[in-house]
């Protein structure tokens, strides 16, 4: 019911939004700015206003030609005037009503003016057409090192925890340095190592269509952003060496990153170390999600299936909390021919071990049941990741052509204690390799293009974990006690798969038919042993897999694009069908299927300023087809899991509304938008607790969870007062099935969030402020408890010259949950920079953890579940720090 509700709205905001398009249209006023001799006068500034204010509507400058261009609301000619200005001339004004809209003829008399001393501000953000440009250095503060550090405080701009970069709420599609893709989806190597002083201004390419060749025939909603560096930075090797060392206990941290960027060839390579806390690794995740996603029906991501419970990461600096010793290298190679193909290589190795003595307490609610239990861990984690990708892409607007090939290899070799009612010794080891090659390609002929794409890989992912002493007697061996309990299991998985199609324009009109084919052969075996008196066996049949799947897929998806005006509609109709054929140990089964998806999208912009994004899809997708195990596997020490050999075939039904605004000459930007989505799953676990574990059994049921999102957040620079604002506010709603001892039960979580930050420097001073805050109601059946959470951070530094800063940093974190005593806890560090007057070396001291506060406690919800995370924090730590820029 509630989805033919929506769509019903839907469909009448549709009709509202094209309607509006006529009662508000934009009509264009065109013209010609001559001198008196009847000479074009370029860059001349046409504005149009209300008649006696200074409040403008509308502007617009002259192109070489002496041609305008501007865009108007019909409803309000009457009231408006035009004013044309150029140096040298006098300045003219006529009102509207009465003026032909096509060819309006201005004529500027010469004029004499003595001018006096002036002290012009440029504004710092240009918008010409779909590219916004903002000039770095007045959003740059002395304390920034990286571009990276800049960005956060640019308007519209929005960089989350992990590194995505948004512009007006939606992820970028590209990230260009100099125009070239250097990074795909790695561009945290960027942010975190560019010079800030090298990068003279961000761009921002919105509606941004990366495949040059599609360009008019299928549209885009997401932006790209491209850097452009200074002429002292282009063309010559940049970067700098650091040699950090450090007492409490002996601390190193140093890197070097050397990086060239010209018009044919780039490179970025970087080589990090630290054992201070600060997490390196995080520069090589994969930040495209549409990405990954695709490569996990390949099984070539990161997915373990065991592991050793551990606590949450904390939303506060890693260097409090992270025990670390890590290695990080990577290779970033571009170059670009005369025949424009661009030709790429990127290697990254990580070695990251760390330490973690934190524990848990757990409580998951049901409303006949509310089970609560503390663990504690004591673990000694360790990751090695060798990746390697080759990549050949030509990309002009009358073909396309793209290979890449990548393998991975990544091992995770896990140890440690847990203790709990059991305490237990615990290993995991994970082998995983991949290849993977796909590819490309879109060719003109005549005004048809031809599409195509294709895909093959293989992956072996073997993994292993081991309890000592063994666990739960009664369940595993009789009652009888045993000496260790040992999860195997191993995947293996074949995929291949192509794609072919047409695609045409007609007007306005853009139509794509494509016919896709895949294979995949996936081999999942697992076995649960036992070892005592001496020897392995098997636990019981209950606890072996043995499958091996063959899929088919075939798929025929239609797609047209519309462009009316401004405006642009987009659907894409997936029709499907699925072949899966499983042969267990005992018997074999089978599933087929024809299913569609579609995926609508509107774009609406109402004026120059204002836009609106709609968009409806629904996404029916099988999981990786070793889900379906019809045995028992140990996930972890207290989670057994048995899938009952159901077909797992979800739906994912989203609809979404956006309405942006910007303002570039006042440099405010803002969104707000409202997000609904369900997401049904065919089965849903029932649980059953014997002391910690929970034993897992899915039960045939619709099972529908469910979320309504509605959020905003503005942004604004003030150029007289050197501040960037920003404010952002948002209500999140989620329902979720839970059952225990087949009791069913709805959880809830919902949240309120309000977060905000502000830069300003006053005089020699640079104050930053951060501020997180949430209000969560979580609980069974609507019975909801209330608690708090608040996190911020205030900085003060004091710049004593272009040379040299020193810098405050006090942070705060508050949380206060149902029936305890509200927790909080503060941090203060110190550092002070002293840049050399060649501006060649910089030394830098730190003091972290001045109060040497060493325990610290976070709260997480998720579903039915509330865990209080408990952690052991570093001590107080001093370091010196030397860097040679280059």
């Amino acid at each position: 019911m509630s989805k033919n509700i929506f769509l019903f709205i839907l469909i009448t905001i549709l009709f509202s939004c094209f309607y509006s398009q006529k009662l508000f249209a934009q009509y264009q006023l065109k013209g010609i700015v001559t001198s008196a001799k009847k000479e074009p006068l370029s860059n001349a500034s046409v504005k149009v206003k209300p008649i006696h204010q200074n409040k403008i509507v509308s502007y617009s400058f002259t192109n070489q030609n002496g041609l305008f261009t501007l865009e108007l609301n019909k409803q309000s000619l009457d009231s408006l005037e035009i004013e044309i200005s150029c140096i040298g001339y006098q300045t003219q004004k006529a009102q509207l009503k009465g003026l032909s809209f096509d060819n309006i003829l201005i004529d500027l008399e010469t004029t004499i003016h003595k001018l006096p001393e002036v002290r012009v501000k440029s504004n710092p953000v240009i918008e010409k057409k779909d590219t916004l440009s903002y000039t770095i250095k007045p959003f740059t503060q002395a304390t920034d090192a990286v571009i990276g550090d800049v960005l956060k405080r640019i308007p519209g701009i929005e960089v989350t925890e992990s590194g995505v970069i948004k512009f007006q709420g939606r992820a970028i599609n590209r990230y260009y340095i100099e125009g070239l893709n250097l990074l795909d989806d790695k561009y945290n190597v960027a942010n975190r190592n560019i010079p800030a002083t090298s990068v003279e201004k961000v761009q921002i390419l919105e509606n941004h269509q990366p495949i040059k060749i599609l360009d008019s025939v299928s549209f885009s909603n997401q932006a790209a952003l491209n850097l452009i560096l200074t002429d002292k930075a282009r063309g010559r090797i940049i970067g700098r060496l650091k040699l950090g060392a450090g007492i409490s206990p002996l601390l190193l941290d140093n890197e070097i990153n050397p990086m060239k960027f010209n018009k044919n060839t780039q490179f970025i390579n970087s080589y990090k170390y630290n054992n201070t806390g600060i997490n390196y690794s995080d520069e090589l995740t994969l930040l495209n999600s549409s990405n990954i996603s695709s490569n996990f029906v390949s099984n070539t991501t990161e997915n373990p299936l065991l592991s050793i419970p551990s606590a949450n990461i904390p939303r506060t600096n890693t260097q409090r909390f992270l025990f670390n010793n890590s290695h990080t290298l990577t290779f970033n190679q571009l170059y670009k021919s005369k025949t424009d193909v661009n030709i790429k290589t990127n290697f990254d190795f990580i070695v990251d071990k760390q330490n973690q003595n934190n524990s848990n307490m757990n409580t998951i609610y049901f409303p006949n049941d509310t089970i609560q239990f503390k663990e504690s861990q004591a673990l000694n984690l360790e990751k090695i990741l060798s990746r390697f990708f080759f990549t050949v892409e030509k990309n002009t607007k009358n073909y396309f052509f793209l290979n890449a090939f990548k393998i991975q290899y990544l091992k995770n070799r896990n140890f440690g204690q847990q203790n709990t009612t059991l305490n237990t010794t615990q290993s995991f080891l994970n082998n995983h390799i991949s290849f993977l090659n796909n590819g490309n390609f879109i060719n003109k002929k005549g005004s048809t293009l031809i599409v195509g794409n294709y895909q093959v890989s293989y992956s072996n992912m073997p993994q292993s974990l081991s309890i000592l002493p063994g666990i739960y007697d009664s369940i595993f061996n009789f009652g009888n006690v045993y000496d260790e309990l040992l999860q195997k299991l191993k995947i293996k998985t074949f995929y291949a798969g192509a794609e072919l199609g047409l695609s045409r324009r007609f007007n306005n009109i853009s139509f794509q038919n494509t016919v896709s084919a895949n294979f995949t052969n996936q081999n999942f075996t697992s076995n649960l042993l036992k070892l005592y008196s001496g020897k392995y066996d098997s636990v019981s049949y209950n606890f072996n897999n043995q499958i091996d799947i063959h899929q088919y897929l075939i798929t025929n998806t239609f797609s047209l694009s519309y462009k009316i005006r401004n405006a642009k509609v987009s659907l894409s109709v997936p029709v499907a069908y699925i072949d899966q054929k499983y042969q267990y140990t005992i018997k074999d089964t089978s599933n087929k299927r024809l299913f569609y998806n579609y995926n609508l999208s509107v774009q609406i912009p109402f004026t120059s300023r204002i836009s609106t994004y709609l968009s409806s899809s629904l996404s029916t997708y099988y999981t990786s087809p070793y889900f379906s195990t019809n045995n028992t596997i140990l996930s972890n020490y207290r989670m057994l899991q048995n899938n009952a050999g159901i077909f797992n075939n979800n739906k994912s039904f989203t609809n979404s509304l956006l309405i942006n605004y910007k303002d570039a000459l006042k440099i405010i930007f803002a969104s707000i938008g409202v997000t609904q989505e369900k997401f049904t799953q065919p089965f849903i676990y029932n649980n059953l607790f014997i002391g910690n574990l929970s034993i897992m059994e899915a039960l045939l049921f619709n099972n529908t969870n469910s979320s309504w999102n509605v959020g905003g957040r503005i942004s604004k620079y003030f150029i007289s007062l050197k501040t960037s604002l920003v404010l952002g506010l948002s209500y999140k709603r989620t329902e979720n099935f839970q059952m225990n001892k087949n009791i069913l039960s709805i959880s809830n979580v919902n949240s309120l969030n309000i977060n905000s930050t502000i830069s300003s420097k006053i005089g020699s001073m640079i104050i930053d402020h951060s501020l997180q805050y949430q209000r969560i109601l979580s609980g069974i059946n609507q019975t909801l408890a209330p608690s708090f959470l608040l996190n911020q951070t205030i900085s003060n530094s004091i710049v004593f010259s272009e040379f040299s800063y020193i810098k405050i940093n006090v942070e705060q974190s508050y949380f206060k949950r149902p029936g305890a005593t509200e927790r909080n806890f503060f941090f203060i560090d110190l550092s002070f920079k002293r840049k050399l007057k060649n501006k060649k070396i910089d030394i830098e001291a730190n003091w972290l953890n001045i109060l040497n506060t060493n325990n610290f406690e976070t709260l997480s919800f998720s579903a039915n579940n509330r865990t209080q995370s408990f952690y052991v924090l570093r001590p107080a730590q001093a370091m010196l720090k030397v860097a040679f820029n280059f």
